[in-house]
Formats: structure tokens, C-alpha cells, sequence
């Protein structure tokens, strides 16, 4: 029997394909072809080609993403356009229909309101889970048959305070986590409007508008915070 080591099997070339086999290629071609130039040359062109090409095929794609993102957010809350969300409410064992409290501290505030457009189709606290720890009561989210009759609480709800015996309460228009998270970021700037007693709301799609000395102005999502502040005179 032949006890002779095998022979060892020549190395396979490796096949030009992506654009790593490519760099590969080139520096194998560096090593053993260093008069062959031009030939690399080429290949590095088509290496730099194929990644231009690839980052923006990747930025188009990006970009597509992040207007999907915001059609869907817009309409999440187009969806909650009738919603209010109730805030500060303490929670009890066993409250029961939230219908009834509701209707209970709401619609007093606006007697304005013909009897017809009072209409709540539901009532319930948000669905965040309750912790131990946290000893805030949950939001309840409240869902009117009628747009106008929330946007007449609203505009009650920024005029003073709202109460339920001891408990100070906070009305606020219902939005997605997203748009939440949104206003979050501009926080900076709401608490500079809110510090010059400047008048501001959030628009739709998402942006900032203001009223300030009969003027309204807006700010968008590509602009400059430092500019718009300093066009209110602030």
C-alpha cells in the first residue's frame, strides 16, 4: 500500500463576481501581476461603480421607508381625529362603566353643546399595562360620535382648568406613539413658546404652528428651529 502523503490539489482561482471577489481579485492581481495596471485600474473603477450604485439604490430605499412611515402615522391619527385622552382620573377596584364618570365631568363644560351632538361611542383607559411602581392613573381614551363636540372640549380644556373634586384634570388630543414621540424631540422649542407666552399647535401632516401677534407660522420637519424662533422675535 502506497503510504505516500496525497498531493496537495492546486488552489482554485476565485471567480470574479460581487464586488468583494473583486477587491480580492485586485489584490491577488497586485501581488503577482505588479506591471498589469490597467487591468487594475478597471477593477477598481467597477468596484467604486457597483458601490455608488448600491448607496443610492440604499438611499432611495431609505427615503421610500421613511414616507411610508409617515403616511401610515398620518393616518393613525386621522383614525383618532374624535378621540380625547383624559388624563389624571384616579383608578378604583370595580369603577365600572367609565361612560357614566365620563359624561359625569365632560358635559358641563360645554352646555353649549345641543343634546343631539353629545354622543360618546366609548370610554376606556389606555391599554398600557399598570405597574406596581407606577402609581400614575392610566389615560382614558374617549371616542366621540361627533368632531366638533371634542374640538368644543378642547378649546374649553385650554381656556382653565378642569377638576373632579380635588383631582386636577388634563384633556389632550389622542395621537400614535410616533407623533408622540415627535413632539417629545421638540420639547426644546415648546418650552421656549411656552416661557414668551407664544400660542402653539401641532398640525398635520406633522409640524408646529404658532400664533403670535396676529401671525400664524409654521414649523416643519426640515426646518430651522433657531430661525423660526428668532422670526417670532425670541
Amino acid at each position: 500500500m502506497d503510504k505516500r502523503p496525497p498531493k496537495k490539489q492546486p488552489k482554485k482561482q476565485v471567480e470574479q463576481g460581487t464586488t468583494v471577489s473583486d477587491m480580492f481579485a485586485a489584490s491577488r492581481a497586485l501581488r503577482s501581476t505588479p506591471q498589469d495596471g490597467g487591468w487594475l485600474e478597471q477593477q477598481v473603477e467597477s468596484t467604486v461603480v457597483a458601490h455608488n450604485t448600491a448607496t443610492s439604490y440604499i438611499n432611495k430605499l431609505s427615503s421610500r421607508l421613511t414616507m411610508a412611515e409617515t403616511t401610515l402615522d398620518e393616518i393613525g391619527n386621522r383614525s383618532r381625529r374624535n378621540n380625547i385622552r383624559l388624563r389624571g382620573l384616579p383608578e378604583r377596584e370595580g369603577e365600572g362603566s367609565l361612560m357614566e364618570v365620563v359624561t359625569a365631568i365632560l358635559k358641563p363644560l360645554i352646555p353649549e353643546v345641543p343634546e343631539q351632538q353629545w354622543h360618546i361611542e366609548r370610554a376606556h383607559r389606555a391599554l398600557r399595562q399598570k405597574r406596581a411602581e407606577d402609581k400614575r392613573p392610566r389615560d382614558i381614551i374617549i371616542k366621540f360620535l361627533y368632531f366638533q363636540t371634542k374640538e368644543a372640549l378642547m378649546k374649553r380644556s385650554r381656556e382653565g382648568t378642569i377638576k373632579y373634586g380635588e383631582v386636577e384634570l388634563a384633556l389632550y388630543q389622542d395621537l400614535t406613539p410616533a407623533t408622540l414621540q415627535k413632539q417629545r424631540s421638540w420639547r426644546p422649542v415648546t418650552e421656549i413658546l411656552q416661557k414668551h407666552r407664544v400660542r402653539y399647535a401641532w398640525g398635520f401632516p406633522f409640524r408646529l404652528l404658532t400664533f403670535h401677534e396676529g401671525r400664524t407660522k409654521t414649523l416643519n420637519t426640515d426646518g430651522d428651529p433657531g430661525e423660526f424662533l428668532r422670526s417670532l422675535g425670541i
